[in-house]
This record gives C-alpha cells, sequence and structure tokens, in this order.
C-alpha cells in the first residue's frame, strides 16, 4: 500500500474511533434514529445539487444506501444506545473484518495469505482481551445490533467492490440521499415527534458541532476515504485497519471522558498494532 494511501487509512479509522463516543455524547440529547438521520441528512443536503450522480443504476445506489448507511448505522448507533459502551462496540463491529474476509474469498476469490492469517490472530487477540476485560458491559439487545451492523459493513463492502467507483464523493451523497428518508419516517413513528421538536427547540452550540462532526467528518470524509481503499485495494488488505478503531475509542474516552486506562488496554492495543503491521508487512517477511 503507498504510504499515502495508508495515512489515509490511519485517517479513517482514527475519525471512526473518535465517532463511537462523540455518538455517546450525542445520544445524552438526541434519540437514536433521529440522530442516525441527521447525519445522512447534513451529508446529503446541500452537496446533492451540486454533486454528480455516479455511474452506476439507482437500483445499486439504493441497495448500497440502505446497507451501508440506513442499516449499518441505524444498528450501530441503536447498539450503543441499547447499552453498548463506545470501546466495546468497536470491539463488536469488528467482526466486519471476518465476515469481509469470508465475502472476499467466497465471491471475489481473494486469497487470504499465511502472513494475514497470522497477523489477524494477533490482532484478535488483543481485541478478545479487550472484550473479556469488558464482560457485563453490554446487554443482548445491544450485542445483536452492534454485530448486526458489522454483518452489514461487511455486505456494504462487498458492494462497493463491486461497483468500482471512480466518484466516491457522489457514492457517499446519493447513498446518503437513500437513507436519510426511511430513518425520518422511522424517528417519527417510533421515537415520535415531539422528541424531534425537542432537540431542534434545543440546538446548542456543541449539538451542532457535534451533528457536524458526525456528518461531515465521520460520514462524508470518512466513506468517500474507504470507498476509495476498496476500490483500489483487496477487501482483505483494507478491511483490518478497522481493528484500530476500539483502541483509538479507548484513547479518546480516556482524554474527553476521563475514562480509566489501565496496563491491559494498553497491551491489547501494543497486539492490535503489532497485529496489523504483520498484515502490512507480511508480504515483504514472507514472500
Amino acid at each position: 500500500m503507498h504510504f499515502k494511501h495508508f495515512l489515509l487509512a490511519l485517517f479513517v479509522v482514527t475519525a471512526w474511533g473518535v465517532n463511537l463516543t462523540v455518538i455517546e455524547v450525542g445520544l445524552g440529547n438526541t434519540p437514536p434514529i433521529f440522530l442516525t438521520f441527521s447525519r445522512f441528512f447534513l451529508t446529503c443536503i446541500p452537496l446533492i445539487f451540486f454533486v454528480k450522480k455516479p455511474q452506476i443504476s439507482w437500483k445499486a445506489i439504493i441497495t448500497y444506501g440502505l446497507i451501508m448507511f440506513a442499516i449499518q448505522q441505524f444498528a450501530l448507533i441503536s447498539g450503543i444506545h441499547a447499552g453498548v459502551t463506545p470501546a466495546l462496540a468497536g470491539i463488536l463491529v469488528q467482526a466486519q473484518v471476518f465476515f469481509t474476509g469470508l465475502i472476499a474469498w467466497l465471491f471475489f476469490k481473494e486469497k487470504i495469505r499465511s502472513w494475514q492469517i497470522i497477523g489477524g490472530l494477533f490482532a484478535f487477540s488483543g481485541i478478545a482481551m479487550i472484550g473479556i476485560k469488558m464482560q457485563g458491559s453490554a446487554t443482548v439487545l445491544g450485542f445483536l445490533l452492534v454485530v448486526g451492523s458489522s454483518f452489514a459493513w461487511s455486505i456494504g463492502n462487498a458492494l462497493t467492490r463491486q461497483m468500482r467507483i471512480a466518484n466516491p464523493l457522489g457514492l457517499v451523497v446519493y447513498g446518503s440521499l437513500i437513507a436519510w428518508p426511511p430513518l425520518l419516517l422511522l424517528s417519527y413513528f417510533l421515537e415520535g415527534p415531539d422528541k424531534i421538536f425537542h432537540v431542534l427547540q434545543n440546538l446548542n452550540m456543541a449539538a451542532v458541532a457535534t451533528f457536524l462532526f458526525l456528518s461531515y467528518v465521520t460520514i462524508l470524509l470518512t466513506w468517500m476515504g474507504w470507498s476509495f481503499l476498496i476500490e483500489k485495494y483487496s477487501l482483505i488488505s483494507v478491511a483490518p485497519f478497522s481493528l484500530l478503531m476500539p483502541i483509538i475509542s479507548m484513547i479518546t474516552a480516556f482524554l474527553f471522558l476521563h475514562e480509566p486506562l489501565p496496563s491491559w488496554k494498553l497491551i491489547a492495543g501494543a497486539l492490535v498494532l503489532f497485529g496489523l503491521i504483520i498484515e502490512l508487512t507480511g508480504k515483504k517477511l514472507f514472500p
């Protein structure tokens, strides 16, 4: 992987790691479905009036928008709302690495190399350590929602790979156009207009900053970058970068929410980083 693309991947997963903590903060004042809706509405409007539709069918855009954006983000945010901590959500959603690898092997005939297995074992040992230490910090519903989010993410990865989009900005903007209307309807009927109006009537600078970050940084910029990387490289080589998400989330929670950072978290983070290094350099070490 080219160094500038490596930096792009780091930016994407760092933003997603921070995103988990920001979502928890946002849920303090905003219902989960309406929070999900607002992200895609702001990503779509006003860019939809200036960005050209990608050169793919509306069927492909609708499928992508519903699975990768509406379902995946709805399940993730609802899982956090149901009691999954941001750090644990960052761990559970890593099931997408396994799902994506399986899809890449079955449908795209991508080969899984020995160093990728070795690196994956190191990385998942760190993830498992975090999961064991955080037992009891998730409800069954929250667990199922976040794992469901990871499966939707893996399907979205496959759709992105299959479409071979040369215009990731158009894909994100038009995918957001598909995502927000059903989310708004769900919010209206399940959460109720009173809660929606309460959020709108009590907007302040902190809430606006949260909405803007969750829309333009962690949806627009990151999914553009992720789509570009998947189009350029194999699914198996890109997906493991997301293993850094829980590490970034723990660091963010430590810095901004003052959550403790004991030694076991540092050891787990080192295992994940070591596994990722093997994933990235294995081709040279094991030609």
